[in-house]
C-alpha cells in the first residue's frame, strides 16, 4: 500500500492506495513543523490515523508538507512518520513540490497553493526551480484564507458589506 499526504497547517488530507486503487480518504488535523513538535504531530497520528489505516501494511509513505522546507523539519516529520509506519519507506517534500506534481506531473509551470495560507513556486517538470518566501499573514499573504477573512471581516465591521450578510454575522455570533 502506499499513503500520500498532503498537510498544511489547518489540515491533513491522507490518502491510502491499494494496487493503485483509493481504499481510504481521510482528514485529520494539519502539522506544520515550525509550529508543532514531533511528539504532537506522533499523538495526532496515534489519534486520528492509527485506527483507520494497518500501517504494517503501508510499504511507501509520501508526506508533502507545510513547513518541510528545510532537511531538519523534513527529518522530524519523517522520525516522526516511522513512528506508526515502520515498515513504510517515508519520503517528506515540501507542499509545494506536492501542489506541483498533484497539478503539473512532469510538465513546467507555475504551483500555487490557496488554503489557510498562501504560496507559489515555479517547476522544472521534475522540482522547484524557484519560489518566493512565504512572509506570513502580516506581511504577504493575499490570496490565503487568512487574508480574505480579513477583508470580509473589514467590510462587516466597517459596514461596508452587504446587508444581509453583515445581519446574519452579527447574528450567528451574538455581537453588538
Amino acid at each position: 500500500m502506499i499513503v500520500i499526504a498532503d498537510s498544511g497547517s489547518t489540515k491533513t488530507q491522507w490518502v491510502v492506495l491499494d494496487e493503485g486503487k483509493v481504499v481510504l480518504d481521510l482528514t485529520t488535523k494539519g502539522f506544520n513543523p515550525f509550529y508543532y513538535s514531533a511528539s504532537e504531530l506522533e499523538s495526532a497520528l496515534f489519534d486520528e490515523l492509527h485506527a483507520a489505516v494497518n500501517a504494517d501494511k503501508v510499504d511507501e509513505l509520501y508526506f508533502y508538507g507545510a513547513g518541510c522546507s528545510n532537511t531538519d523539519n523534513c527529518f522530524m516529520v519523517a522520525n516522526s512518520l516511522k513512528q506508526l509506519f515502520k515498515k513504510a519507506v517515508i519520503h517528506t517534500e515540501h507542499d509545494l513540490t506536492g501542489a506541483a506534481v498533484a497539478l503539473l506531473q512532469n510538465n513546467k509551470g507555475i504551483a500555487c497553493i490557496l488554503g489557510t495560507g498562501s504560496n507559489s513556486c515555479m517547476w522544472d517538470g521534475n522540482k522547484v526551480i524557484g519560489h518566493l518566501p512565504s512572509l506570513g499573514w502580516l506581511l504577504a499573504d493575499e490570496g490565503s484564507g487568512t487574508y480574505l477573512g480579513k477583508l470580509l471581516l473589514q467590510e462587516i465591521l466597517s459596514g461596508e458589506a452587504n446587508p444581509e450578510l453583515t445581519a446574519k454575522f452579527y447574528e450567528t455570533y451574538h455581537l453588538n
